[in-house]
């Protein structure tokens, strides 16, 4: 059976790379907005100066400075002063995570939402007008995290006297002794039902509707079938509960590599997270043809979302997600992985046809519930296992696997290092081991097995490639 990644005979032999930059200075006025939800009344300030403005209820301010190359602070008042959340240089949008990282990011927004005695990260809007912290910290609160301090923090919160504390050992933050919560993940998924696939929307809907989800998981699907309708679903922080919670004004077109950013802009924005994951589910083609190489396929629209597209949208979001899964068929290609990995730190993909019902979305729910602290590896693992559940009883042939952007690229370097070898001298053998692969079901002989064809050829480089791709510490994979 198939190992690993599909690959057009062609594709081998060429690697593409883009960059790019720029910048400028001058009397500006620069914009921006402090989410960990919407949070007003945080004083922002340029390093140094008492050039400062205010957040509105948005989390929005703005201030007149003389370069665009700013570092701005961010504090909360006290009795006679002010106390310094963190500092970062100025972008559009600043989360916690860009004031005290990954790690410190996560403790740094529970303690945000502490003071407005927000426990289950239920509030979107987070109100600092009328909070008074008495503190003898003589370092920022993104400092005292850094370092592993426990501190304490006494505070008024509408006139009601409160404490909050950090315990370094526990990594916990507490208000008047009830441990606050904050989002760990956050699940984008780009449903796009509007062709043959709506009864597998309905059931997939379905699946995440019969899961009572934990505050620190926030799942955010778009949805949109064949008879013209559809919406934004959420789990809800408070019941738990997976609920349309807004209908489309108008039918939005999901093969538009704009409506696929302004969703993962919105909702990430809205519910910034320490880690966030994309799943695509729609159709999928791998890279066949330039025609059929897309990720998603609006059928009332006759648009098709193409891989290209799908980079494009990722890239002018702005956004780093951790994890990029596809719930689609063929997509588990070096060359789709290589279009994305720089862009997120794990992929997951079916080599292999999927069948219509796809992922169990109650498995996979259920497995990252049973663990909070799950990284992006280890989601994409019990994506894999929730798969290989679903269908090993069956007589279904399937392949999953996630493979980590670092072992994409070693895959690449050994790929290009292979490519580099084909001359005229080995042209009948890389013909060869082209014919003999494994081919994919159903590709028309387009796409085959890229573990398969690098061990058919007697080469030291193609041995090295089959060696990267069976490096069980970058990939995990299940398949019958």
């Amino acid at each position: 059976m198939p190992f690993y990644a599909v690959i057009v005979l062609l594709a081998i032999f060429t690697l593409f790379s883009c960059g790019g930059g720029g910048g400028g200075s001058g009397l500006t006025t620069i914009s921006g907005k402090f989410v960990a939800s919407y949070v007003k009344g945080l004083r922002v300030c340029v390093k140094g100066t008492n050039n400062c403005a205010f957040t509105n209820q948005n989390g929005e301010y703005s201030l007149s400075v003389n370069t665009s190359s700013v570092v701005l602070e961010f504090f909360v008042r006290t009795q006679s002063s002010w106390l310094k959340l963190g500092e970062s240089s100025y972008k559009p949008v600043i989360t916690p995570f860009d004031l005290a990282g990954r790690n410190g990011g996560f403790t740094l927004a529970k303690v945000i939402h502490a003071l407005n005695n927000d426990t289950n990260n239920s509030l979107s809007l987070i109100d600092l007008t009328n909070v008074v912290v008495t503190t003898n910290l003589s370092s920022s609160i993104s400092d005292e995290i850094s370092n592993n301090n426990t501190f304490s923090l006494n505070f008024t919160y509408n006139d009601v006297p409160m404490n909050l504390l950090f315990n370094a050992t526990s990594g916990k933050v507490f208000v008047n002794g009830q441990e606050v919560g904050y989002r760990k993940w956050l699940i984008l998924i780009y449903m796009n039902g509007d062709n043959d696939l709506q009864p597998a929307l309905s059931q997939d809907l379905s699946e995440l509707s019969s899961v009572t989800y934990p505050a620190w998981l926030k799942v955010v699907a778009l949805t949109y079938n064949a008879s013209g309708t559809g919406g934004v679903y959420e789990s809800d922080e408070v019941t738990g509960s997976f609920r349309l919670v807004s209908v489309n004004s108008q039918e939005p077109n999901m093969g538009n590599y704009q409506t696929l950013k302004s969703f993962i802009q919105t909702y990430t924005l809205r519910y910034p997270a320490q880690y966030t994951a994309l799943i695509m589910w729609n159709h999928g083609d791998g890279w066949r043809s330039p025609r059929t190489r897309m990720a998603s396929f609006d059928s009332s629209q006759n648009d098709y979302l193409f891989t290209y597209e799908l980079k494009k949208a990722i890239e002018e979001s702005g956004v780093n997600l951790d994890l990029i899964g596809f719930d689609e068929c063929f997509m588990a290609g070096i060359e789709v992985f290589s279009a994305l990995a720089n862009f997120t730190q794990v992929l997951v993909a079916s080599e292999l046809e999927e069948p219509g019902n796809g992922w169990d979305y109650s498995r996979v729910m259920a497995k990252l519930i049973q663990n909070q602290n799950a990284e992006p590896f280890e989601f994409g693992k019990y994506i894999v296992d929730a798969y290989e559940e679903t269908y090993a009883s069956s007589d279904t042939n399937y392949t999953m696997l996630a493979i980590k952007k670092e072992q994409v690229n070693t895959i690449l370097s050994r790929l290009n290092a292979l490519s580099q070898r084909y001359d005229s001298g080995l042209k009948s053998q890389f013909q060869s081991a082209r014919n003999n692969s494994f081919e994919i079901p159903n590709t028309d002989g387009a796409l085959i097995d890229l573990k398969d064809f690098a061990s058919r050829l007697s080469l030291q480089e193609g041995q090295e490639l089959e060696e990267a791709i069976l490096n069980s510490t970058g990939i995990y994979l299940k398949t019958n």
